[in-house]
């Protein structure tokens, strides 16, 4: 168990400030360290202190480390403090302080306590102090001793100070405010200085402290009187600890790593778990949306927290990355299905860091053993977490699992070669890891997350029964005059723009210009005219139903038309409004979701969706991860996407299987009618790329083909 901890400690540490626990982060590194002699000096001594470091105190019992603890005597007693006050008799005063310093260390032990009710550390201490290994004495101010000065609980001897050597030969010493109890080592704002002797500008303070301890205990502080415990009082502890209850061990039995049994996993999980296990636990799981690859990491960390906790007695850390909030909810849900309880490193650090903190430590030691943190990809990025994953230590008996769920959201080389840790085991989730022709993607994922392992797409859960089957219907719409210009106009710009990149380059000025030109050409596409009319045409005919889906471009009616810059967006209409001004007038109950909304606020339109309280969502791109909706069985996407993973995305969310749904149905909105077959050619081409990925598994698709082939030949595309 010997570790040299205590050679990282930092040079002060300050209680409540920065999450920082004395007690954990100070004396329990440098208890771990099996020291040799633990000599403390401190005003108040309680066995509350033993909190804060009792996965460390506890095994340190009976081996030959040395605890001496010089403290006050806090007087309770009122006809005992009589005596010190009026008696001017030494020998009446020596029994009343041995008559004290007895009442406190019965008291610390339990003496009086029934023994049932004795606390677990109460009873550690007794044990301590009844084989020799841990010593209290009493320092007594010598004014106090004198009748005329009387005795007085403010003028106690309330030094705060400590040190530690060890066999190694460095010792550590402290110097600050804090007490040897609970509240100084955790709950009160306590600071205090480190004097290393591995430090040379620590070497004077350092001998200072310890000559200083070695004074007062030892009785050579001439101001001081030293009272040691009195042989009655150990022989009466030494009786307490002979009766502790048979089978009395001082560590407690260790938590197990939850043992709740899974769901019987679909064979092309196992499959993907061999083949990840197979590539020495290191890739990529590119399963389809709905696909459950959240359940499938729980099964791999579920049967590797078994195997080496259990089997291997070693300890193992799960670091879960997730992009969002919500997406991180439903991970700390489903793991607590399965009797795992993580740490939720997301919202205010105040909600998670000094309890990570103190797992953290705990792992470290071995006191802890199975330690899985939800982090959001903001979080994993902060210096206060990224510290605390610094300070995990990683080697042959403590292993980390890093679990990274759309792992497309660390596409980023210094994301990559700085923040995410140099893990074991390491599996990326993701329907798409990187999309077509993107290498560079591919490329820095694959450098950390390794190869994709494991593919599993829609035309395969289709095939299997894990997703629904799906009716595709195309609905076509054209670009009026108007809207032509504009797009032609956005679209000479931006080939221009790539023209001039390939010759000589881009500015960082015209790189901000080609990206808002691009955005921009593709709000205009959302917000084509006709897709709105189409709809009201559907609609029509349709009573409201629920469960049904209302995908929707992020842009604002006529966005692209006011080309002098008048009309601001306030004043015009935004596509998602635009459809719920369709909707409601035809009786559906519609509630839209977008990132404007609060978390709480969506999720309470979820809950209202799921119970047919609405008939429909309307949504924006937010929708796209994170969200589950089973029971929709009805989509209508007039955002024009060329996004091969928002077409994954959006079409697995639809085909997640529910009670009572046998299928569900896709509308999509496909822009094929302009005035110029040459001029609009790569347009449709691309809009026809989104086309055919859903037309390809739908359940209708031969109703589809000629629709489909008389476009292309109208484009000249066959």
């Amino acid at each position: 168990m010997n570790n040299k901890s205590y050679l990282q400690l930092e040079r002060k540490y300050k209680n409540r400030v920065d999450g920082t626990n004395i007690g954990k982060e100070l004396i329990a590194p440098c208890l771990a360290g099996e020291p040799s002699l633990y000599r403390r000096g401190t005003a108040y001594f309680s066995s509350t202190s033993l909190k804060s470091y009792a996965s460390v105190i506890e095994r340190l019992l009976d081996k030959k480390v040395k605890f001496e603890i010089l403290c006050s005597p806090v007087i309770q007693d009122k006809a005992l403090l009589e005596i010190l006050k009026n008696n001017s008799n030494e020998i009446k005063r020596e029994e009343a302080f041995r008559q004290l310093s007895e009442t406190i260390v019965l008291d610390a032990v339990g003496f009086s306590q029934n023994p049932t009710s004795v606390s677990h550390r109460t009873k550690v201490l007794s044990y301590m102090i009844a084989s020799g290994q841990l010593e209290i004495r009493f320092a007594i101010p010598r004014n106090m001793e004198k009748a005329e000065t009387g005795f007085n609980n403010d003028d106690l001897y309330h030094v705060k100070n400590g040190y530690f050597t060890f066999k190694d030969g460095n010792d550590v010493a402290f110097d600050g405010s804090f007490n040897e109890s609970e509240n100084g080592h955790v709950k009160n704002y306590e600071k205090t200085q480190v004097f290393r002797s591995y430090e040379n500008s620590d070497i004077e303070r350092l001998q200072d402290t310890i000559e200083d301890i070695d004074d007062d205990w030892n009785g050579r502080t001439q101001a001081l009187k030293i009272h040691p415990l009195s042989d009655d009082i150990l022989k009466k502890i030494k009786l307490i600890a002979s009766k502790l209850p048979p089978g009395f061990q001082p560590d407690p039995p260790k938590p197990k790593p939850p043992q709740k049994k899974l769901p019987t996993p679909w064979d092309h999980q196992l499959e993907a778990l061999d083949n990840w296990k197979n590539n020495n636990y290191k890739g990529i799981l590119a399963l389809a949306t709905g696909s459950g690859k959240t359940i499938t990491a729980i099964h791999a960390t579920h049967k590797m927290s078994q195997q080496l906790i259990s089997g291997d007695k070693k300890s193992l850390c799960v670091l879960i990355s997730v992009p969002y909030v919500v997406l991180a909810d439903q991970w700390v849900s489903e793991l607590g299905k399965y009797n795992i309880n993580p740490i939720k490193c997301y919202g205010s650090s105040r909600n998670w860091h000094t309890k990570l903190s103190s797992k953290v430590f705990s792992f470290n030691l071995h006191s802890e053993e199975f330690l899985v943190m939800v982090v959001v990809n903001a979080t994993l990025r902060a210096t206060k977490f990224q510290n605390l994953l610094h300070k995990i230590k990683i080697n042959d008996s403590k292993k980390m699992l890093v679990i990274t769920d759309e792992c497309h959201h660390h596409a980023n080389k210094q994301l990559v070669e700085t923040k995410l840790p140099k893990a074991q085991y390491i599996m990326g989730l993701s329907a798409t890891p990187w999309n077509k022709n993107d290498s560079d993607s591919e490329r820095i994922l694959t450098s950390y997350y390794g190869k994709i392992v494991a593919k599993y797409d829609l035309d395969d859960a289709l095939r299997d029964g894990v997703l629904c089957p799906y009716y595709y219907h195309i609905h076509e719409v054209a670009m009026n005059n108007e809207e032509e210009e504009v797009y032609l106009k956005l679209t000479s710009t931006i080939t221009s723009l790539y023209q001039q990149l390939e010759n000589s380059g881009l500015g960082p000025e015209e790189k901000k210009i080609l990206e808002f030109t691009i955005y921009k050409r593709a709000r205009h596409l959302d917000a084509i005219e006709d897709k709105f009319e189409v709809l009201r045409n559907i609609l029509s005919t349709k009573e409201p139903e629920p469960f049904k889906l209302f995908y929707c471009g992020s842009g604002f009616q006529s966005d692209d038309n006011d080309e002098e810059g008048q009309q601001s967006e306030t004043e015009r209409l935004r596509n998602i409004d635009r459809i719920t001004k369709i909707l409601k007038p035809k009786g559906w109950k519609v509630a839209q979701f977008t990132s404007e909304e609060s978390q709480s606020t969506r999720l309470d339109t979820l809950e209202l969706f799921k119970n047919r309280h609405i008939h429909a969502i309307a949504a924006i791109k937010v929708l796209d991860e994170g969200f589950d909706i089973p029971k929709c069985n009805e989509a209508y996407i007039t955002a024009s996407s060329s996004s091969e993973r928002q077409w994954v995305q959006r079409r697995g969310r639809i085909l997640r299987i529910a009670k009572h749904k046998d299928s569900a149905t896709v509308h999509d909105f496909v822009i094929t009618q302009t005035s110029d077959t040459e001029l609009f050619q790569p347009l449709i081409t691309k809009e026809l790329e989104r086309v055919e990925a859903f037309q390809k598994s739908c359940s209708n698709k031969l109703q589809n083909e000629t629709q489909i082939a008389k476009i292309k030949q109208k484009y000249h595309l066959i």
